[in-house]
């Protein structure tokens, strides 16, 4: 700790403030019960209230370059992910997925969303799934998914993209594997 001020009284309520080597400060009761942590930023810090419903609260990109293959006829986790420990379990996630996929000839390649276990696009077999594409030669083309969630959680969350086959033949996500993909979670107070 850099320094500690600290206001006594005989009752024993005294409350320390405390700055650490991030720049962070901390306003804690002599009891530990109570915490309230500022970061090391510029600008107002509001104590009351909740954020403005709408609002980013927080933003979370990764991207790949590798790509994944499969004949599979039921999802496959492609590996591309991203997570968020969303702030306020009110919050949604706004999930956006930009990337290249790859079909052969007369075959369908669905593609979807998982939080954890859930497929958001629907059930694993049936329901609705994004990107269904029935190629007449082979073909890449662009896949894009924007889904709002409601997670109702402030644990880490992880977001997956899943691909399957209709007709057994190969189907790609991210390709060719050059090309970047991105993963993009946005926190939207609720």
């Amino acid at each position: 700790m850099a320094s500690t001020i600290s206001a006594g009284t005989t009752s024993g309520t005294a409350i320390a403030i405390a700055g650490d080597t991030t720049g962070n400060l901390a306003f804690t009761t002599q009891a530990g019960a109570n915490t309230i942590t500022i970061p090391n930023s510029t600008g107002t810090v509001v104590t009351t209230g909740s954020p403005q419903s709408g609002s980013v609260l927080q933003v979370v990109q990764t991207t790949s370059t590798t790509s994944f293959q499969t004949s599979s006829t039921s999802f496959q986790a492609s590996g591309f992910t991203a997570t968020i420990t969303p702030k306020f379990a009110t919050s949604k996630i706004l999930v956006t997925v930009v990337t290249t996929n790859y079909v052969q000839a007369g075959d369908v390649n669905t593609s979807t969303i998982y939080r954890g276990g859930t497929n958001l696009g629907g059930g694993p077999s049936s329901g609705f799934q994004w990107n269904r594409l029935r190629g007449g030669t082979d073909l890449q083309f662009p896949m894009v998914i924007n889904y709002l969630d409601s997670p109702a959680t402030t644990s880490a969350t992880t977001y997956q993209t899943y691909i399957k086959s209709n007709a057994g033949s190969a189907v790609e996500t991210n390709s060719p594997s050059a090309t970047t993909a991105t993963f993009t979670l946005m926190e939207i107070a609720g």
